[in-house]
C-alpha cells in the first residue's frame, strides 16, 4: 500500500508538468476517528488497575475500544487540478478525547482523560472521474501531542491533580505520525465531500519492549515512583525504587488507523473543466 500511494502521487506530479492546470485555496472542517491498539498499553493499565483495587472498587475503569478516540478538525490548503487529475496539500489541526472514571468504595474516584492534539500535513493526488469523483492516494506527515490527565474526584464533585494518589498528574508525549492511505470524494460545485482512511507506518521508532521509545511522562519530582505512565499498575505501585524502566506506555502505541470525513470549500479560480 505504501509503494502504491507514493507511485500515484509521483505520477500525478509528473502529469501536472505537461498539462494545463487550475488551482484554488481550500478551507474545510471534518470529523475524525483515531484508531490505535489500546490492548498492550492503555487497556493493560486498566486491567491491572482494576485487579489491584479489586473489591475496593464500586466502579472499575472501562477498557477502551480500538476506535474510542474521536473529534473535530479544521483545515486549510491548496488544490491543483487538470483534466482528469488532481493534486492537493492541506494542513489540519484538531483534537480527540476519551474520559474514563473509576469509583472507590471509600467514596473517592479517579478520572483518566486521554487527549490527542494533532497537526497534520496531508498530500494527496489521483484521478478525477467524470469531473466530480475524486480518487486519491494520501500521504500524511503529522505530529501528535498526547496527554493523559489522572485526577482524584471527590464526592462533592471537585477534581484534583495533586498527590492524593501517586499516580495523579499530567503525562505527555509527542508522537510522530507518518501515514499512507487513500480517499474518495465527490465534488459539488465549490464543495468537496470526502472520506479518508490512513494507516500509521512503524518508521523512526524505538522498540518499546527494550525501553527505547518516547513514553507518556510527567516529570514531577514530588512523585515517589516512576514519572512514566505505567502499563502495569501493580508493578508500578511496588516499584518504589524505579527499577523497572520498561513498564511504561509509549508514544508509538498511541497511533494506528485514522478515519476522517471532511468537507472542503474552494476559493479563487474555478476548476478547469
Amino acid at each position: 500500500m505504501r509503494s502504491f500511494t507514493f507511485s500515484l502521487l509521483l505520477g500525478c506530479l509528473l502529469l501536472f508538468c505537461v498539462v494545463p492546470i487550475s488551482a484554488q485555496f481550500t478551507l474545510g472542517v471534518g470529523y475524525e476517528i483515531d484508531g490505535f491498539d489500546a490492548e498492550t498499553g492503555i487497556n493493560n493499565f486498566v486491567r491491572t488497575y482494576n485487579g489491584y483495587f479489586g473489591n475496593n472498587l464500586d466502579e472499575p475503569l472501562r477498557e477502551m475500544g480500538r476506535f474510542s478516540m474521536n473529534g473535530l478538525f479544521g483545515s486549510a490548503g491548496y488544490r491543483m487540478t487538470s483534466p482528469g487529475f488532481t493534486l492537493g496539500g492541506i494542513v489540519t489541526y484538531g483534537n480527540s478525547r476519551y474520559t474514563n472514571t473509576s469509583q472507590l468504595a471509600i467514596g473517592l474516584g479517579q478520572e483518566h482523560a486521554l487527549r490527542f492534539n494533532d497537526l497534520n500535513f496531508l498530500f494527496s493526488g489521483g484521478p478525477v472521474l467524470g469531473k466530480f469523483l475524486f480518487l486519491e492516494g494520501v500521504l500524511n506527515i503529522g505530529l501528535r501531542h498526547s496527554t493523559m490527565e489522572v485526577a482524584t474526584l471527590y464526592p462533592d464533585g471537585s477534581r484534583s491533580l495533586s498527590y492524593e494518589y501517586d499516580i495523579n498528574g499530567v503525562y505527555t508525549t509527542f508522537t510522530p505520525c507518518y501515514e499512507v492511505g487513500g480517499s474518495v470524494g465527490i465534488r459539488l460545485g465549490r464543495m468537496l465531500i470526502s472520506a479518508r482512511v490512513t494507516q500509521a507506518l512503524a518508521i523512526f521508532d524505538g522498540d518499546p519492549e527494550l525501553g527505547n521509545g518516547t513514553s507518556l511522562l510527567d516529570p514531577d519530582t514530588n512523585r515517589f515512583r516512576s514519572d512514566e505512565f505505567p502499563r502495569d499498575f501493580g508493578k508500578w505501585v511496588n516499584d518504589t525504587s524505579n527499577y523497572d524502566e520498561n513498564n511504561a506506555v509509549f508514544s508509538r502505541e498511541l497511533r494506528g488507523t485514522r478515519i476522517a470525513l471532511a468537507v472542503e470549500f474552494f476559493f479563487g479560480k474555478p476548476f478547469k473543466d
